[in-house]
């Protein structure tokens, strides 16, 4: 582990040993960017760190979407009902963006450690 440590800075200090494994495999997985570049989401972020423009947000959507217009239309009010409430219930989902680009949440905790550094 001391060597997996040292490849992301001390990021995954303090966490569980079958967390740390996770996070650094989702860290490792490779992605196709803008311009065709391949490369791993930790050498993305570290490569937009290192340029200055390293930006972190969070979208929030609901779980269940909304009917599309034409399904709404042709839906009668106990199933509109039924939608709604589903949705009401259903809850948020959150997604974890890195300059836009959606590579989940272990990249996002290390863009958000490594801005924190």
């Amino acid at each position: 582990m001391k060597d997996q440590n040292s490849s992301v800075e001390g990021f995954l200090l303090g966490k569980p040993p079958r967390l740390a494994a996770l996070a650094l495999k989702t860290l490792e997985k490779r992605y196709r960017f803008e311009g065709g570049v391949v490369c791993s989401a930790q050498v993305r972020v570290r490569s937009l760190l290192e340029g200055g423009t390293l930006e972190i947000s969070t979208l929030e959507e609901p779980r269940i979407k909304p009917m599309r217009v034409r399904q709404f239309n042709r839906a009668t009010v106990v199933a509109q009902d039924v939608h709604n409430e589903r949705m009401k219930n259903g809850g948020i989902l959150v997604t974890y963006l890195v300059n836009g680009s959606e590579l989940g949440k272990a990249s996002y905790d290390y863009a958000k450690f490594l801005l924190s550094k």
